[in-house]
């Protein structure tokens, strides 16, 4: 006999990012299950140049570089496109 049962319900959200050609700031409300910025730039990474943090830090996939590793909730980050692409981030809303 159940006594009882929970329901956990969630809900992915996602946020289309556009990136033109050249430099680019942008930072993301969401919160992705796999936030590591190489995962997160997986999709368009043969359009991306480099991608920097505010501590200097960068991804830079050419090189196979990444000393950026995972995603900061409510941080901004210049992205070098060479080509225009969106970035599509999904999972939870950032409280």
């Amino acid at each position: 006999m159940i006594s009882r049962l929970y329901l956990i319900a969630t809900s992915i959200f996602v946020q289309e990012i556009s990136l033109d050609a050249g430099w680019s700031l942008w930072s993301t409300y969401i919160n992705p299950e796999d936030n590591n910025i190489a995962t997160i730039f997986s999709t368009i990474s043969d359009d991306v140049i480099m991608v920097k943090n505010s501590e200097g830090n960068v991804y830079w996939p050419q090189f196979e570089l990444n000393s950026i590793g995972d995603l900061a909730q409510a941080s901004g980050y210049q992205v070098k496109m060479d080509n225009n692409n969106t970035l599509s981030v999904s999972g939870s809303l950032i409280p």
